[in-house]
């Protein structure tokens, strides 16, 4: 995995954005902001800021955070900050190897599934 420690994030107001953006200068983090229209490239171009935009009118309407390359300690830390914001309600995930290969509408995609799979089974535990 690269070394560059960032966050992107998917849907959000520019004053999401900006608190988003601020949070991640607090820390040394690169922020990106993930358009509509990037929903076709592969999450890796993304994060080397890559920049090819063609509209997507099939993509999902979710907010998304997608954290790379952080720290464990750190990432609960975020993850604590962007939680106590109450407007922030999100997807949250780490990028992993198989995830940067993937386009960002196939990731959202599989996170909507994930979600919905969890919201479906965490009711049948006893």
């Amino acid at each position: 995995m690269d070394n560059n420690s960032s966050i992107l994030a998917y849907g959000f107001s520019d004053e999401e954005n900006e608190f988003l953006n601020s949070l991640c200068s607090e820390e040394s983090l690169r922020f990106k902001i993930i358009k509509n229209t990037m929903a076709n490239m592969k999450v890796k171009d993304i994060l080397d800021g890559l920049m090819i935009e063609v509209y997507d009118r099939e993509m999902p309407e979710e907010k998304t955070i997608l954290f790379n390359n952080i720290e464990d300690f750190k990432l609960e830390e975020l993850i604590g900050k962007i939680r106590a914001n109450k407007n922030l309600v999100c997807i949250l995930a780490v990028v992993t190897e198989t995830s940067r290969e993937w386009t960002f509408k196939e990731l959202l995609k599989e996170l909507l599934r994930e979600r919905e799979w969890y919201r479906k089974n965490s009711n049948k535990r006893a």
